[in-house]
């Protein structure tokens, strides 16, 4: 950029993955999945890099910079279990999914 003597210049910043997801993985019992480690993949654009996200104690995760579409949650220790969710177009900030609720079969072979 070589703006002029006295003239100025319009550089759009940011993007448009300004949504901030957040959710609790819970067993069939309510309690909250701990430690584990996954990923998001967008389904609406598959060619971007997935998002890897943790859990806390209580099976708490958060992801930072999504952008409207469709989602896959995917846990390492169970990559055969998804959890899909969609973003609404328009959507900005908080995205809260609450309680998502893993298969019976996962939370029973232990993996917490």
């Amino acid at each position: 950029l070589l703006p002029t003597y006295r003239s100025g210049t319009v550089i759009p910043m940011g993007t448009e993955a300004s949504v901030f997801v957040q959710g609790i993985l819970v067993s069939p019992d309510g309690e909250g999945i701990s430690l584990q480690v996954g990923e998001v993949i967008s389904l609406t654009e598959p060619q971007s890099e997935p998002i890897l996200f943790f859990t806390d104690e209580g099976g708490i995760f958060m992801i930072f910079g999504l952008k409207p579409g469709i989602y896959r949650l995917r846990l390492f220790v169970a990559p055969e279990v998804d959890l899909d969710f969609e973003i609404d177009e328009g959507a900005e900030g908080l995205w809260d999914l609450k309680n998502l609720e893993l298969p019976l079969q996962l939370a029973s072979e232990g993996h917490r």
